[in-house]
């Protein structure tokens, strides 16, 4: 497992100016990385077209991303039981 990171830089600067982001993609191309775990998902893109060439990118490679912080979000929303009543388990 590696890290990668591109101190001081915006979540809405363009990935191909990011050198972290170009280390990732080498590592990807290099050993085969399948999943990629991203810290939190506006830190990788705040605009939807640098979030798409960003998972275009992680396609390519044949890996796929997962960000933590919607992992988080996701799983502490309540879904409503059977019947109609609030309350119940984790959504997950």
């Amino acid at each position: 497992m590696d890290e990668f990171a591109d101190v001081a830089v915006s979540g809405a600067d363009p990935i191909e100016s990011r050198e972290g982001f170009a280390r990732l993609l080498d590592r990807i191309e290099g050993n085969g990385v399948r999943v990629v775990i991203i810290e939190d998902a506006s830190r990788l893109a705040r605009q939807l077209v640098t979030q798409e060439l960003a998972i275009l990118a992680f396609d390519r490679g044949g890996s796929s991303a997962l960000a933590a912080d919607l992992i988080k979000r996701r799983l502490s929303v309540r879904v409503p039981e059977a019947g109609g009543a609030a309350g119940g388990g984790l959504m997950g």
